[in-house]
């Protein structure tokens, strides 16, 4: 999916990130040092710029379910579930059009770019957003760990065969 994503990750810059709505409803609070669980779930869509000059969008849906952490046995295990979190980014991608003979940016481009190179974009607001709003709550604050992808099994070998 990240080949896909190359050509137009290699020509897009993100100009500004919005925040377009924020939500978070809490159940009951926590514990002061409490550890906190949690998931996150997110969905992506796009619309591309239609007249030149126009930034491309990219909106990315979240929400988190909070919980609070316990220990079986040694084995973490989640709690009782307080708080969800909701929010979406908007972010803004000059995308120039390919030049000369080159042919233009295919849905199949576009879709792996939103899925892979606009999610890693618009993540450290993520990070930032749920810390912010975990603060607001009152509740221990909130880092969100590292994203990552997985890579396809076609996608390494593809690679390798290319060095």
């Amino acid at each position: 999916m990240r080949a896909k994503a190359a050509r137009i990750a290699g020509q897009a810059q993100i100009r500004d990130v919005r925040t377009s709505s924020l939500h978070a409803d809490m159940d009951f609070p926590p514990a002061p040092g409490a550890r906190l669980g949690y998931r996150m779930d997110s969905k992506f869509e796009y619309a591309q710029a239609e007249e030149p000059g126009d930034f491309t969008v990219v909106q990315g849906d979240y929400t988190l379910v909070l919980w609070l952490a316990g220990e079986e046995d040694g084995v973490e295990v989640e709690g009782p579930q307080f708080a969800t979190l909701s929010f979406t980014l908007i972010g803004l991608f000059d995308v120039p059009n390919p030049g000369g003979d080159e042919e233009p940016y295919g849905a199949d481009e576009w879709d792996a770019f939103v899925q892979t190179s606009a999610q890693f974009a618009l993540y450290p607001y993520a990070r930032e957003t749920a810390g912010m709003l975990t603060t607001r709550l009152g509740v221990p604050p909130l880092t969100l760990g590292v994203l990552r992808f997985a890579l396809e099994r076609e996608e390494v070998e593809a690679l390798v065969d290319h060095e």
